[in-house]
């Protein structure tokens, strides 16, 4: 996999005993750590409220709405999709 950073950063790679380990003992660590994969699902949630209850024009109108007002505050970046072409059961 490769990542860009726009920033210095430091990827770090810790095992699940350690993190384990870590969760039990550091009290603070374990406050951000939670906090962090909590924050992380609220995005994923809407995103799958929004393709339950919303019909696909209104999420493209909603999409097209949100590029338009990010790209008026920087450059547009180009964007792309994977589309999957799924005819199974839902």
């Amino acid at each position: 996999m490769t990542v860009s950073a726009v920033r210095d950063a430091v990827a770090v790679r810790i095992s699940k005993d350690t993190l384990t380990q870590l969760l039990h003992e550091q009290v603070a660590f374990s406050y951000l750590f939670m906090s962090h994969i909590l924050n992380g699902t609220r995005p994923v949630e809407a995103d799958l409220i929004d393709q339950l209850f919303n019909s696909s024009e209104r999420l493209l109108a909603r999409l097209l709405l949100l590029w338009r007002i990010t790209a008026r505050e920087r450059k547009p970046d180009p964007i792309l999709a994977k589309i999957i072409n799924y005819n199974g059961p839902i």
